[in-house]
Formats: C-alpha cells, structure tokens, sequence
C-alpha cells in the first residue's frame, strides 16, 4: 500500500480493522467462557449429586471441560484471528453498506498501490480528494455492531452469574466442588467435608509414638464413620469407627494408633460427604548406627590411636581421647553427650540429604565412667537417646614389685654386708625412678636412689627387671646404732600428675637384723635355698612311700568286687597323699628356676609327673570291670610310685653332692662382697684424703689377705690355677722380650757411649771449635761430621725409632683403656695416636724436622688429655687465640667437623661432647698419659738436638728415656702377680732388673757429668743384666707353661666350683693390682677392678650351678663331649678351647669377644654404628645406657686380646 495517501482516509480504515478485530476476540472468548464455565458447573452438579466420584470420573470430567475449551478457543478464537484483513477489503465492505460512494475509496486505494502504471497524478489526486469525503464521517461502533458477539457473551454472562451466585450461596461447598472438579489429585475433600472437624490434621510424630485423631461431623444421627488410610505402595486400609459421642448436635469419632510406624495418607468419609485429606507423617527415631571408636592414649603410653568396635562398650585408659563417629537418620538438629547425666565433650552433626554423620569427641577422666548416652534433638523438637553404652575408665596399675633376691623375708647380717637386691616389676607402661626405701630401727629415712630397671624385651608380658645393691656398712656410717633395716624397693611409674599419677608400688619388705657373728648372705642363702630342696624332697618321698603303701596293703582287696570300707579309706588318703607330694613338688620345681639348684628343677618337674601318673593309676583302679583289670591298674599305680621315690632320691644325692661347690661358691661370693666393701672404703678415702694421699694402710693390709684367700681359692680349682699360671707364663714371656730389647738397646747405648768418647778425642785435631760451631747457618763449604759422630747419630736415630714405638704401642693400648671404660678422652685419644705414628713415620723415613714438630704436638696432645675433663677444657680455651695456629682436631672427634672460621678453639669440641658420658662426672686425671707425655716430649727433644747438632744432647735424652723404661721394667717385674709367690727364677729376674736398672740410671747420670767412657761401661753392665733377667724371666715363663699344663691335665676334684677359669685369673690380676696401690686414687680405682672382676666370677659360677655344669666342663658342652666334637666349631691353631666353645655360643656375624659375653645378633646391630671407626669414630659417649656395660667389657677383651 502507497504509503502517499493521506492520513483522513487510512485512519477511518484502520478504525474499522480494529472494531472488527476486537468483536472477534470478544465472541471467541465469551464462547470459550461459556464452555468453560458449562463444564466446570456440570462436573460441579455431578461432585454434588453423586458424591463421591471417583477419581478416574473426575479426570474424565476434567478431561470434557478441556477439550471443550479447546475446542471453542480453536472455532471462536483462534481461527478468526488467524484471517488476514487488509485495509482494501474494508474500503469494500464499507462501499457495500454505502453504495453512495461508488467505489471511490477502493479505487483510490488500488490505484494509489500502482502509481507507477501509467496513471494521472492529477486525476489520482482528485480521487483521493473525493474518497476522503466519503470516509470522513464513517462511525466505527455504528458500521461495526456487537450483535454476533453478544450471541456468546449473554450465556457466558448467564453462565458467570449462576457461579457468583453458587459462591455467593454456598462459598465453602462451592470452594470445595469447584477444586474437586479442576483438581482431582487435590486432598480437599467434596461439598461434604464442610461438615468434618478433624483435630489435628496433619500430624509429624516419630517411630513410635501414639496417634490419635478426632472427627467432629454436624450431624448427631450417624453412627458410624469410616476413616480411609492410604499408604504408599499399599492398598487403601479402610478402618469403620464408632461413635463416641454427641455433643451439642455434633457427632464425635476417635481413632487411636498406640505406636505408628509408618507414614499415611487419610480422610474421613460418611455417606457423600467425605472430609479433606490429611497426612500422618512417621519419622525414624534417630537411632546412631554403623558406630566406629577411635581412641588416642595419653602420650605417655607411646601406644597408636587404634580403632575398636563398639561392642560392650568403651573401656580405656583415663586420659584417653575418645572419638565416636556414627550415621543417624535426617532431621537430627543437634546433639549432646552425657556421661552418668553430667553433659560432656562435644557432639557434632553433618546433615545429610539421606544419612546424617553424628561425631562425638570427649576425654576420659580418671574414675569419672558411668553410663554413656548420645542424646540427639530431632526438628520435631524432642529430644530421643540415640545411643547408650557403658563407658569404664582403666586405671593405670600400679607397678606389681616383686623381691627376686633375698628368698629370706628376714635375715641377720654383718654390719659391713652388701644386700644385692634382684627384683622384677610389672608395669603397664613404663618407669620414671625406682629408690630403696628404708626404715632405720623402726624410723622412716628418705630413701636411696636406685639405677633404673631394664624391661625385659623376651617377656609376654611388659616386665622390668633390675638390682640394687645396698651396703650396711655405709649405712652403719650413716646412722648411729644401726640395729635393724627394713628395705623394699620402691618404684615409681610414668603416669603425670594431671591423670592422678604417679603411681608407686612398693615390694614386700626385706628385714636384716644386724649381727657381727652373723654368718655372710650369699651362704645364708645358698644354705636356705639347699635346705628347702632337701627338707620339700624328703617329705614328697616320705608321703609318695606312705602312699605306696597303703597300695600294697590292698593289692588283693582291689580284685573284689566290692572293697571292704578300711580298703576304701587307705586308699583314698593314698590319693590325698599323692596330690600333696605332687602339689609340693611342683611348687618346689618353681622356686628352684632362679636358685642355685635351677639345673635340677627339670627333674624334681619329672618326678612330680611320676606322682602325678601313680595318682591317676589310683583313682582309675575302681573302674576297671575287671578284677585282673584292677589288679593290674594299681600295680602300675605302685610302680610309678617306687619310680617317683627313686627319682627323688636321686635329686636328693645329687644335690647332697653339690654341697662341696656351693661351699666354694659361698666363699666366692664373700670374697667377692668383701671386695665391694673394700672398693666402696676405698672411694670414701680418696674423697676425704685426695687421690694423690698415700694408700689406706688398713684397705692395703685388708686388700692382701683377700687376695691371700683367692689365691687359696684358685689353688683349690685346677682349671683356674692352670689359666692363672697361663696368664703368667704369657706375661713372664712378654717381660722376658722386654728385657731383651732393653739389653740390645742398653748395647747400642754402650756404643753410642763409646763412639761419642771417640768422636770427643777427634774434635781437638781437627781444630774444630768445641761448642756452637756445627750450626745450620754454617758456611757450606765447612767441614762436614766425622764418620764417628755420623755412626753415632744413626745410633741415636735407631734407639729414638725403638723408643717411638713404644710409645705408638703404648698409646694405642690407653685408647683401647679409655673406651674399654668410656671415657671421654676416648675420642680424643685417636689424633694423638695419629701424631705419634706420624713421628714414627718421619723417624723411619729420616724427616728429623717433621719427625720433632709431630713429636712435639704428640707430646702436648698427651700432656692435655691426662688431665682431667675440667682442666682439659679450660686449658684448650685459654692456651688458643681466635684464628692462630693450628687447631689439635679436638672438634672434629667430638663431631664439629672441620670449620673454616677463625677463632676455632679445641675447647669447643670438649663442649660438643656434653652429656656423652652422662652422670659419671668426665675424665680422671690419667697418670699413665702423663708419663707417656712427658717420653714423647723427651723423644721430640732428643730430635730437636738431634737436628740441631746437638748429638751430645740427643744422647742424654735418650739414655735417661732408656734409665725411666728400666726403672719401669723393673717394678713390672717386681710387681708380676704369682700365684704361689716368688719363683727362684722370678727373684733372679727381678734382682737383675733392678741391678739393670740402676746401672741404666748411673750410666746416664754419668753421661750428664761427661764422663762417657763411664758411661759406656755401665751400659754394657745394664745390658748384661738384662740379659740375665731375659734369660732368667723365660725360664720362669716355661716352669710356668709346664705347671699350667700339669694343673690342666689334672681331674676336677669332686668339690670343684665350675665356671670360667678366665674369670677367676682376672680376679686374682686384679686383686694383686689393688694390693699394689701406692696412692689412694689408685687404690679406689684398683679395688673397684677387683670388685668388679670378682663379682663377674662369682656371678658366672652361680650361672655355671644353675645350667648343670660340672667341673671342667665348658658352657654349653655335654658331659662326656670334648671340645672340637660333633655339634662344636673346631678349633684354629692357638686357640684355646674355651674360647672355639664360646663362639659357637654366639650369634652368626657377633664379634667373638661379645658372643663370649652373651650379646646378641639384635644387640650387635644395636652396637654396630659405634663400634665402627677404630680411628675417629663415633664416640663412646653415644653409647646407650643400657648397653655401656657390654661396650666397656668388648673394649676390655679386645685390648686383653691385643696383649
């Protein structure tokens, strides 16, 4: 269309187009209204009159009133819009109702459409001008009426009005029918349900709970009333209630559910009325399922958080964490834990969409369990017990403490006795101290200390086992009057104080009574431990012989068939009998596993089976059928009676016969406490007196008549006389070597003595000065050493290599010393062995320069290390500056490693080493490297003056080392334990040493006073003499050789102590050393050697009694078995026996020396990382605690074994 028309004539067109769209849209709507509201009136009259209709009916009828609708919307609505109206049809409409206009506004609108055809613009335009006359005064809503429209529109208005009247009328009925009509899944129930009063509708309860509804119905003539229940899944239940009551015209139906389970649907239905659909909806109670416990001991257990199931309830340890996690049903708001109604810990809750996690988290108090309860708030707003248990809180027990050693409860005692106590502890987890408790006649005294018991890694069950020694006599100093001692040990375990701890248990109390003629405790024990044995076998035999009988006085009765009633009686207290001596012979068998007689327990075990069977046999007699039957059953029954009386009557020979060696064994043992007593006099006196105070003349005098005795001892015992004489062939075979080095080198000074007097006579012809001339600022072209002063210096050269060696040997075997005792010098001790080889290193390779500044640095390094820790570590701090010099490695031993700052100090690694030898209050002052000090600074003099040119010098200093090393021959040789005092050839030896060494001294003395030719001839005579002293000591090695091989092909004797010679050969060493002590620090030291060494022998002779060995028998051998047969490593050439026995004791890959003292391959790995490095290792100071008396023992044999 031409958009060039003008507006008066579109405008009244389009006015038109409108109006007729408009009437359309009413028609079509009135006529769907009228549909619609047909319908919905229809479907209404039919919920009304034929209540109740079915569901499907009402879909059905839904279902008519949707398809009427649609249908009319399509007829009515939808198809007249969709037709297409253009203003040309309009134009023509209007022409027919107004012929008047001729077709003018058409064809102006046609022709305006195709302007472009050729037409006249001016004729067009006055077409235009005449159409716009014509529509100007066109009235839409006259030209266009409603008539059509209102053909729909009155039924729809009839139609909207009959419903406004409906629910003018009836609101509520009307409500009701019209819901029931357009919704027929709705609850609303039909126009009936005006009449229900349900209390309450709808209800949420829980699992569990009552239901209880009531229905009112406005009418007080029905009767009955059906309640309709619909459950998912399920078909409808339909449950007839009765009426139970009118009241005001209203009748009134109840209906009870005691304990609802699940969820329903319901409504209530009378005649056609039927009531609105309510929904009872059942909740689970909130119950906490699939519960899992968590509990984290208290850190002081050491045990891991484990997992438990909750089973009968928690029980743990007071101060245990506990963490319950569980699932609980939706709808859980929050929670609260109760323990025995108190609210504790936390409870946490993670809702879910289907499961919700309860978590709940709270800590034992101790003595605080009770009943546990989980309470959980449900949305309904109740609060329900989700879970219950018992909840116990374990106490920490305390440490069970029982007395192993003394047997005795009570026992009379020397006041100057040692109590070893043994005991063993059972504890949950773990000790913090254990001490001695001690009541003084009838007084409370705080308590004594004690080392720290080992748990035992092979017991089941958590088992600490330890000892305590405890000497009266240092009580009897202590406290006046000393009368009576109670002891006990008291332990004390780990639990904090914040648990309630700590706990202490305390053994059973051990009472001595203090008596001066009171016999020694290891003989009160042996001899209590003896008569048990026997006194416990002689009534077991007497009650077995009794029993056996009264079996032989019926052994014809039995074949009856009915036993006389005296028959009966004997034969019951046979029974009786023989339960009792069973009972006793168990019993004994048990204290026998730790007593002397533990080899033998196996048997007394056996004997009581034998009983045991003669018993049985017994009380099996009356019920054989038979009379040779029952003849037969006691005859056996007899039989292992006699069987059972002559096994015990061997054990009792046997250990009649053990009373000889548990003598000796008694003895040892007292040797071995008055040792202990010694020792511990001994360390009081250098307390009070000072180490360097001169020896206890009263320890010394005591000190030799206990070595006096153990001398008796041994003699008694050929296995250890033969090792003791042994050791003292090796050691006369050593000194002897000694010697005749000495004699040599005393030779080799004589010549050195004889070439300086030469080299002095040739000094004047030469015209050479006398003194100072040979300097190294010489000129070169001067006269070089006359070949005398050469050979003479080679001399010097040679005794100087010959004295360093010694002193290489020397100070390795003090390294050895010091970590056989863990000391700390230990780990300092490798550099200057280290320097000392390096000066004999520069010595054989003729470097005299280097050779004097190592034996210069060997020298202070020794001097240092013989003081003590304290002194040591101010002198390294004072004697260095920050950045000067070299630093003596002292910090890399100790674990610094090396540092590249200045100001580095020796004294630091003194310091890095705290704590490694803990509580033993670091190093003594160590005479021995004092004097190999003050050798090696003599040495690096003797090389200075050597260097310089100084022969004369370098001769002095060797001659007087050479005078100290014959002094010190001497008094070894002097000093050499024998067994059966001095041999001749020994009092030859020593006097030829001692006259050695005088000539030694004189002959340096002379040398100093430049009488050489002197000199020269008392070396010669030195040499001599220790030549003689060679000869004499070798002799006396072999006559002890030969009686070390008499005393081992000797029988044992009957009484004869087993056990290990070795030991008893150390004791004696020992003893013999203590005896020799000069000084109170060496006494101390000395005697506690020997009380040690003692307390080893005699310890490894109890263990010897206890596993059956005889005399002469090695560990583990079987009787009868020599050593290198079949189940026995064969020996090595030079090996003793004991030694290939012990080593087939040990574990596979343990060093022999600690197989032979126990250790296992467990222990060994333990022990491995320290032991590794010889040189700059790891230091002694790492040693565990439990683990330095091994590591001192390997230290001692393996220094024992290098000499």
């Amino acid at each position: 269309m031409s958009t060039n028309l003008p507006r008066e004539i579109t405008k009244p067109l389009q006015a038109l187009l409108r109006r007729v769209r408009r009437m359309q849209i009413l028609r079509g709507l009135a006529a769907m209204a009228t549909v619609v509201l047909g319908g919905l009136l229809i479907s209404m009259a039919a919920h009304l009159l034929f209540a109740p209709v079915p569901v499907e009916v009402s879909w059905v009828l839904l279902g008519l009133i949707g398809a009427g609708l649609l249908w009319s919307a399509a007829k009515w609505f939808i198809k007249p819009l969709r037709g297409r109206i253009t203003l040309i049809q309009i134009a023509r409409w209007l022409e027919t109702r107004h012929p008047e206009i001729q077709e003018r506004v058409s064809t102006a609108l046609e022709l305006s459409d195709h302007s472009k055809g050729g037409v006249s613009e001016g004729l067009l335009q006055q077409l235009v001008e005449e159409a716009e006359g014509d529509v100007k005064g066109v009235n839409p809503t006259r030209e266009v009426r409603a008539r059509r429209a209102k053909r729909w529109l009155w039924p729809a208005t009839a139609l909207a009005a009959v419903f406004v009247a409906v629910f003018i009328i009836f609101p509520e009925q009307s409500r009701r029918l019209l819901v029931r009509a357009v919704a027929p899944f709705s609850d609303l129930g039909n126009a009936g349900a005006v009449r229900f009063t349900i209390e309450p509708e709808n209800i949420n309860v829980l699992e569990g709970d009552e239901v209880r509804i009531v229905i009112k119905y406005s009418d007080d003539n029905v009767e009955e009333l059906a309640l309709v229940m619909e459950r998912e899944g399920q078909d409808p239940l339909t449950e007839m209630l009765k009426l139970a009551g009118v009241e005001d015209g209203i009748s009134r139906f109840e209906y009870r559910l005691p304990s609802a389970k699940e969820s329903f649907h319901y409504f209530a239905q009378t005649g056609k009325a039927q009531s609105d659909g309510f929904d009872v909806r059942v909740s689970m109670l909130p119950r906490i399922e699939a519960v899992k416990i968590g509990v984290e001991f208290p850190e002081y257990t050491g045990l891991l958080t484990e997992e438990r199931p909750l089973e009968d309830g928690i029980s743990a340890l007071g101060g245990s964490t506990i963490s319950l996690g569980g699932e609980t049903t939706p709808g859980v708001e929050r929670g609260r834990f109760l323990l025995d109604g108190e609210e504790v810990g936390t409870v946490r809750i993670e809702r879910g969409p289907e499961r919700s996690k309860v978590l709940v988290n709270w800590t034992l108090e101790p003595e605080k369990g009770g009943l546990g309860q989980v309470m959980l708030y449900h949305e309904l707003g109740r609060e329900i017990e989700g879970l219950r248990f018992p909840v116990k809180v374990e106490k920490d027990a305390v440490p069970q403490v029982a007395l192993l050693a003394p047997t005795q409860p009570e026992l009379r005692l020397r006041p100057n006795e040692q109590v070893r106590l043994e005991y063993e502890v059972l504890e949950d987890f773990g000790l913090e101290a254990v001490a001695v408790d001690l009541v003084i006649n009838g007084s409370e005294v705080p308590p004594l200390s004690a080392a720290a018991a080992r748990k035992d890694p092979l017991s089941a069950n958590p088992l600490w086992r330890g000892e305590e020694t405890v000497s009266l006599g240092e009580l009897s100093e202590k406290y006046d009057n000393l009368e009576e001692v109670r002891m006990a040990m008291l332990v004390t375990d780990n639990l904090p104080e914040s648990l309630g701890g700590p706990n202490v248990g305390r053994s059973e109390w051990l009472v001595v009574k203090i008596d001066r003629n009171a016999e020694s405790l290891a003989r009160q024990e042996i001899r209590a431990q003896q008569s048990d044995v026997r006194e416990t076998i002689n009534e077991a035999i007497r009650e077995t012989r009794e029993a056996k009988d009264r079996m032989e006085w019926h052994k014809e009765n039995v074949k009856k068939e009915e036993l006389p009633e005296q028959a009966e009686k004997h034969l019951a207290e046979a029974r009786d009998k023989l339960a009792n001596a069973q009972e006793q012979l168990e019993e004994l068998a048990e204290r026998m596993e730790n007593g002397v007689q533990a080899a033998r327990a196996e048997d007394v075990r056996e004997a009581a089976e034998e009983v045991a069977e003669s018993r049985e046999r017994l009380e099996e007699t009356p019920l054989q059928d038979t009379p040779e039957a029952r003849g037969e059953e006691l005859a056996e029954a007899r039989q292992a009676a006699q069987d059972a009386i002559e096994k015990l009557q061997e054990i009792r020979e046997e250990v009649q016969k053990d009373e000889g060696r548990l003598e000796q064994l008694a003895r040892l043992n007292e040797l071995a406490q008055r040792e202990n007593e010694i020792a511990r006099q001994a360390e009081n006196n250098e307390q009070q007196e000072g180490a360097e105070a001169e020896a206890n003349p009263e320890l010394q005098q005591a000190q030799e008549q206990l070595e006096a005795e153990l001398k008796q001892q041994i003699n008694q015992n050929p296995e250890a006389r033969a090792e003791v004489l042994e050791n003292q062939a090796d050691a006369a075979a050593e000194l002897a070597e000694q010697a005749a080095d000495l004699s040599e080198r005393q030779e080799s000074l004589a010549d050195a003595a004889e070439a300086q007097l030469a080299a002095q006579e040739d000094e004047p012809q030469e015209g050479q000065p006398q003194e100072g001339q040979p300097q190294e600022g010489q000129p070169q072209e001067g006269q070089p050493q006359s070949e005398a002063e050469q050979e003479l210096a080679e001399q010097i050269r040679e005794q100087l290599r010959a004295e360093q060696a010694s002193i290489v040997e020397d100070v390795q075997e003090q390294l050895a010393e010091a970590r056989a005792n863990l000391e700390d010098r230990a780990n300092l001790l490798p550099e200057a062995v280290e320097q000392a080889k390096d000066t004999l290193e520069s010595l054989e390779e003729n470097f005299g320069e280097a050779a004097a500044e190592s034996a210069n640095e060997a020298a202070e390094s020794l001097s240092e290390l013989a003081l003590p820790s304290e002194e040591r570590g101010e002198q390294s701090g004072e004697g260095e500056q920050s950045g000067e010099g070299e630093q003596s490695g002292e910090g890399e031993q100790s674990g610094e490693g090396e540092q590249s700052g200045e100001g580095e100090q020796s004294g630091e690694g003194e310091q890095s080493g705290e704590g490694q030898q803990s509580g033993q209050g670091g190093d003594q002052a160590d005479p021995e490297l004092a004097e190999l000090a003050e050798r090696q600074a003599e040495i690096a003099e003797a090389l200075e003056s050597l260097e310089a040119g100084d022969i004369d010098q370098a001769l002095q200093a060797v001659q007087e080392l050479q005078a100290e090393e014959a002094a010190a021959l001497a008094e070894a040789i002097q000093d050499l334990p024998q067994l059966n005092g001095q041999s001749g050839q020994m009092n030859r030896a020593s006097q030829q040493a001692q006259q050695g060494s005088e000539q030694a001294s004189q002959a340096a003395q002379s040398a100093e006073e430049g009488q050489s030719s002197q000199a020269a001839q008392q070396h010669e005579q030195a040499s001599e003499n220790f030549g003689n002293a060679a000869e004499a000591l070798q002799q006396a090695a072999e006559q002890f050789a030969q009686q070390a091989q008499q005393a081992a092909g000797q029988q044992p004797r009957p009484n004869q102590l087993p056990g290990s010679p070795e030991a008893l050969a150390e004791a004696m060493e020992a003893a013999a050393q203590a005896s020799q002590a000069q000084t109170a620090g060496e006494q101390s030291e000395a005697s506690q050697q020997a009380a040690e060494a003692l307390s080893q022998a005699a310890q490894q002779a109890m263990q010897a009694m206890q596993s059956g060995q005889q005399p002469g028998q090695q560990p583990g051998q079987q009787p009868g078995q020599q050593p290198g047969q079949e189940g026995q490593p064969s020996q090595e050439p030079g090996q003793k026996p004991e030694e290939g026995i012990r080593q087939a004791q040990g574990d596979p890959g343990v060093p022999p020396e600690l197989a032979k003292l126990g250790v296992s391959a467990k222990d060994w790995e333990k022990l491995k990382e320290i032991l590794r490095s010889d040189v700059g290792g790891a230091g002694v100071g790492g040693v565990p605690e439990d683990y330095r008396g091994l590591v001192k023992r390997y230290f001692q044999e393996v220094a024992r074994g290098g000499k």
